[in-house]
């Protein structure tokens, strides 16, 4: 009963769905041969799983960190609107000897590198 009870809670979510699947794989890999004659090969792969696993939330668990320290400065909010002041005001984009007008894509496409250079900024 408490079995039937664990598997019914822990269905319905991307995590849970990629748990059972590892689950049921398991099995199934002993329909290889090679795994068949060394089956230790399957615990040293889910070692190694969890270790490049613990190293990916370490990673993500300081981007969220640095995230949410941005949200609540306000410096995302203030870095906004000095791109996009700038942007309304910008008519013209010199570019090596070029002038390009800033109307509609050109707009759109300065943005999207202005926003790409802030992203990369504040990554670093």
């Amino acid at each position: 009963d408490g079995a039937l009870k664990t598997i019914i809670n822990a269905t319905g979510d991307a995590v849970s769905a990629g748990w059972w699947a590892v689950i049921a794989l398991l099995p199934l890999l002993l329909l290889d041969p090679e795994t068949r004659a060394n089956p230790g090969r399957i615990l040293h792969s889910l070692a190694e799983g969890g270790i490049l696993l613990s190293r990916l939330f370490l990673l993500l668990f300081a981007v969220s960190i640095i995230s949410s320290f941005l949200n609540e400065s306000g410096l995302t909010g203030e870095l906004t609107r000095a791109v996009t002041a700038w942007l309304e005001h910008a008519k013209v984009l010199s570019l090596f000897g070029f002038e390009i007008p800033i109307v509609g894509g050109v707009y759109l496409m300065l943005a999207l590198i202005c926003a790409m250079f802030c992203a990369i900024l504040l990554g670093m």
